[in-house]
């Protein structure tokens, strides 16, 4: 899958690489503990993966509620077709048998 905005995610990934392995050598070099480094990248990347995560909830959503909106649209073009034409419009709805 290409990604929507136009942004190589190989490049992202050498990106990504590259700052994990300065701020690891930085941690181990300048500060010396390893471990702030990588409490440093686990809570990053915990960040990128909520973000990731609220994303595709909003993208789900709104596919959701575009099919939504469709099905309303068509239901309601149903519904005025059988009124114009002088119909009943609870004719073909699940459950219904036709007598009033």
């Amino acid at each position: 899958m290409s990604s929507r905005i136009g942004v190589d995610r190989r490049l992202l990934a050498g990106v990504a690489a590259v700052v994990a392995v300065v701020v690891l050598l930085y941690s181990v070099l300048i500060i010396q503990r390893l471990l702030a480094g990588v409490i440093l990248l686990a809570s990053v990347a915990v960040a990128v993966l909520v973000v990731h995560l609220l994303l595709r909830l909003v993208r789900a959503l709104e596919r959701i509620a575009t099919a939504l909106e469709a099905d309303a649209d068509a239901e309601e073009g149903d519904v005025r077709g059988a009124v114009a034409d002088g119909g009943d419009t609870t004719a073909g709805r699940a459950g219904d048998d036709g007598a009033t």
